[in-house]
């Protein structure tokens, strides 16, 4: 998805649905904002904002944090932490890392997938 040729043209309406288009894209793309730019030949600068301005209309700003509850599922037997990710070890040799500058919405989306899959 490129960006139109001459931004000016778009109404404040119209570029906010263009470029909440062009963020969702990138979200579900598992990109990160340089590659995602680069690959559709958009400013790293113009991702970033539109993302932030993006985020702010979408998140809930009375929970910074959502907790899922997990039922039957072995609990975490080591959790792991450093500067770059954290690793959560379960039973039966399973883990899950996450990295430090993971993408939230890849993560929100993974988390809503594994709710319906019993442990």
């Amino acid at each position: 998805m490129n960006a139109p040729t001459n931004q000016e043209d778009l109404s404040l309406e119209n570029k906010r649905a263009h470029w909440d288009k062009i963020i969702e894209d990138y979200l579900s793309s598992g990109l990160k904002q340089r590659a995602y730019a680069r690959q559709h030949h958009l400013k790293h600068e113009h991702i970033s904002y539109y993302y932030k301005q993006w985020k702010k209309r979408h998140t809930d700003s009375t929970t910074d944090i959502n907790f899922i509850p997990v039922s039957g599922c072995p609990l975490p037997t080591h959790v792991a932490s450093s500067s770059s990710h954290l690793e959560l070890r379960l039973l039966g040799g399973l883990s899950i890392s996450i990295p430090a500058d993971f993408n939230e919405h890849v993560l929100m989306r993974l988390m809503s997938a594994l709710r319906g899959v019993a442990c």
